[in-house]
């Protein structure tokens, strides 16, 4: 399913923050709904992801969905259909938040457009939510807050 033109300009501002502010020698950033394959018939995909880079230069590629977790994921609302499953949105957003931690993901971060708000949620800790205004740490190293990145790029959304 394509992104809708929010979702893109927000993947695309944290992408930019990313790719200039990242070390590329330690991190390697991947987007476009990559995959994973939790175990037996348990497939996701998630918008942007980041690997220690040593851990993929030390995988065998089989062209098929990622099988080792990364060390962050990062989700932009995706507006999910849920109907066919008979739970909410917001249930969603948990119950896929918990397959990528068990998975091994130490952290993932959501943003949601028509809130504006963010939500933390890091193996082992509680989650937080705040407003896109409050500063989000990734990997221990760095900070950011959407609202200010946003606003840099000169996007109101």
């Amino acid at each position: 399913m394509g992104e809708s033109d929010t979702q893109a300009i927000i993947i695309g501002v944290l992408m930019n923050f990313l790719f200039d502010t990242i070390d590329r020698n330690k991190y390697f950033i991947v987007t476009n709904e990559v995959g994973f394959h939790l175990k037996k018939r348990s497939n996701i995909s998630s918008d942007i992801v980041i690997y220690e880079k040593a851990a993929l230069q030390n995988h065998t590629f089989k062209n098929k969905y990622f099988e080792i977790p990364p060390l962050a994921v990062i989700e932009v609302d995706i507006q999910a259909d849920t109907t066919d499953f008979g739970i909410s949105e917001m249930d969603y957003y948990g119950i896929k938040t918990k397959k990528l931690l068990d998975f091994g993901v130490r952290e993932v971060i959501w943003f949601f457009s028509g809130t504006k708000q963010q939500f933390v949620s890091r193996a082992g800790q509680d989650g937080i939510i705040s407003t896109w205004e409050k500063n989000v740490s990734l990997l221990q190293e760095y900070q950011f807050s959407l609202a200010q990145l946003l606003q840099k790029e000169g996007f109101k959304l």
